[in-house]
């Protein structure tokens, strides 16, 4: 299932992004994940608010045995840019893709405090993810 972000633009027409400190032309991002919000979600938002289109392509676990092997780490997700390799860990591509493209979502200023929030949501996602595998299990 391939979903395209509300963001897109047709297919002949460049986007730009517009930050408070530059203008660009957007590359084509695609972000490859399971069928549910879990780790690509923070990418997908950063995405969002950074105002740049991307593709969202959501597998269906069926086809997860045939994609594996393919990705770098053998995990999800991945992001691609201009079609290039995949690129793996979601917390490099949430950073990098506000410091690229919205940096105003990741300013050097106030970049301790940044960090230092993003690990207490991760910590707090480390302690509630086991109760969340555990009530997916069957029965």
């Amino acid at each position: 299932v391939t979903v395209t972000s509300s963001l897109a633009t047709s297919p002949t027409t460049p986007s730009t992004t517009t930050s408070s400190q530059n203008t660009m032309t957007t590359p084509k991002i695609k972000i490859t994940y399971f069928d549910i919000e879990g780790r690509a979600e923070c990418v997908r938002l950063t995405l969002t608010l950074a105002g740049v289109p991307f593709e969202d392509v959501r597998i269906k676990f069926p086809e997860w045995a045939e994609l594996k092997p393919k990705t770098p780490t053998g995990k999800l997700p991945v992001m691609q840019i201009d079609d290039g390799p995949m690129k793996p860990q979601s917390s490099a591509m949430m950073r990098y893709i506000a410091s690229k493209y919205a940096p105003e979502l990741y300013p050097t200023d106030k970049l301790f405090e940044v960090e230092e929030m993003i690990g207490h949501i991760d910590d707090v996602s480390a302690s509630f993810m086991p109760c969340l595998y555990m009530s997916m299990a069957p029965t």
